[in-house]
């Protein structure tokens, strides 16, 4: 890789830096000089003062100290630098190191054939003699100048390293300051330890790291009250996703550079006349965030077309899930209650959704990657990206059926199922009435897409067939 050094250019924006430090600094020892007044101010008597006092000195205080220190090491490493600069460089050129090594290489390559004919012939060599030395002297030269710049390089590496260490101590002071508590009865504040400090920047971090162009922080979502938070995140389920994992609730995991977020909390569900539990995951596929169920215990994972109540996401934040078993409502249910009758059309937008074969197996591949990584780590050795033959098999662990793009129909022949109300589908109402269970339970059976090993249930079967003959008539 080529550096190019302009030395001039850099002393000049040095001693510029320099200049406006030492202005700042000046400013700083001022402040400085202004607490240390106040706090020894023996008129201002009393526990408010004595409390504001000691924010003083404790926040603001240890913040301008730890600024002053930070900008005073930046001082000397610049004057370091333009030292540097003087020593090992002119200020009146400039090197271009990959040039230089191109140069090198070119003129070695003419000395070494110069050479060759020079021995071949002694009458070429008396007139190629002072081409090639002219040669020589211009190759050590550069090499001189490479060594200059290597010199340079050398003596400058590392001379950062200590404002830099300075400058992250300033920034956990500033957070200090920023996430202290005050008492609106007494109007005491109280900064945070530098514990619970080292935590918060631990958060931010992570955050910016989930949701890297998020016009929110972590700080401003953590301020709202529950139902802004709510709103928030019901317009925007990746910024939940990414909160959930900030606050310890989740954990985000890259797949073939697809983030699967994965709740914590064990997610318990009343699937119609069964308890079911299992690890929700979510993940984004083509700008939209997909919800499926993971349920290890069965080798089986589940995709819904429809809502949870209570909110899982309000829940979770609230109290978490411990002890809650949520209740599936699809949007032909007839047992919605209130809080999801006016989001009937949202639910069969989900299976309108999955019945389109592009997206079923969008979401369908994403699972069985998913899936793939989650075996690949239980074994200790993760996995990330799978060839689709690989998934052929892996689809055959976690439904009972076999390769991936049955994996992938099944998803959808849920989905297509649930929204079908013509003749054909009341083929397989009919079959479940058959079965003395009627046409509520058929609806139910399709409006999640339970996948598991060595699932051969007979509703899957009749399922799979009808949806075989359904697809061979349209």
């Amino acid at each position: 890789m080529s550096t190019e050094i302009t030395p001039g250019t850099v002393r000049h924006g040095l001693t510029a830096q320099n200049r406006a430090i030492g202005q700042i600094m000046t400013q700083i020892s001022s402040l400085l000089h202004d607490i240390e007044a106040y706090n020894n101010d023996n008129r201002l008597r009393g526990a408010a003062y004595t409390s504001h006092k000691t924010y003083m000195t404790q926040g603001h205080g240890d913040y301008l100290g730890k600024l002053e220190r930070a900008l005073a090491a930046k001082h000397t490493a610049n004057q370091t630098h333009i030292n540097a600069l003087d020593t090992y460089l002119s200020t009146h050129s400039w090197f271009h190191s990959g040039q230089i090594h191109n140069e090198i290489d070119c003129w070695t390559i003419q000395i070494n054939l110069l050479n060759v004919l020079m021995i071949a012939s002694p009458i070429i060599g008396l007139f190629m003699r002072n081409t090639r030395d002219n040669l020589i002297n211009l190759r050590n030269n550069r090499r001189q100048k490479l060594q200059q710049i290597e010199n340079y390089i050398n003596a400058t590496h590392s001379i950062y390293d200590e404002p830099n260490r300075l400058v992250a101590e300033v920034d956990r002071s500033l957070v200090r300051i920023e996430f202290a508590d005050r008492c609106m009865t007494t109007g005491a504040v109280t900064l945070p330890t530098m514990v619970r400090v080292d935590e918060i920047i631990k958060k931010q971090r992570i955050f910016r790291e989930v949701m890297p162009n998020s016009e929110y922080t972590w700080e401003q979502i953590k301020a709202m009250s529950p139902e802004e938070r709510a709103r928030l995140f019901e317009s925007d389920m990746r910024l939940m996703a990414a909160f959930a994992v900030t606050e310890g609730l989740a954990s985000a995991h890259n797949v073939d550079s697809q983030i699967f977020f994965e709740f914590h909390d064990v997610f318990w569900w009343n699937d119609y006349g069964r308890t079911v539990d299992g690890k929700m995951i979510l993940t984004e596929i083509d700008g939209r965030m997909n919800m499926f169920l993971h349920r290890p215990d069965v080798n089986g994972v589940s995709v819904p077309f429809g809502f949870f109540n209570p909110d899982p996401f309000q829940t979770i934040f609230d109290n978490g899930w411990d002890g809650t078993v949520f209740s599936f409502y699809h949007f032909r249910s007839t047992d919605i209650p209130e809080s999801l009758r006016d989001r009937t059309d949202e639910m069969k937008e989900i299976a309108t959704h999955y019945a389109l074969r592009s997206n079923s197996e969008n979401a369908g591949k994403a699972i069985l990657n998913y899936l793939g990584y989650y075996e690949s780590l239980e074994m200790g050795n993760p996995k990330t990206s799978f060839f689709s033959s690989e998934l052929d098999v892996i689809a055959g662990r976690w439904s009972g059926t076999s390769g991936r793009k049955n994996f992938y129909n099944e998803i959808e022949a849920h989905a297509d199922l649930l929204l079908d109300n013509d003749l054909r589908a009341n083929l397989s109402r009919a079959a479940m009435e058959l079965r003395g269970r009627g046409e509520e339970a058929y609806f139910n059976a399709v409006a999640i897409a339970d996948m598991a090993a060595n699932d051969n249930s007979i509703d899957k079967i009749l399922m799979d067939i009808l949806w075989y003959f359904r697809n061979t008539l349209r």
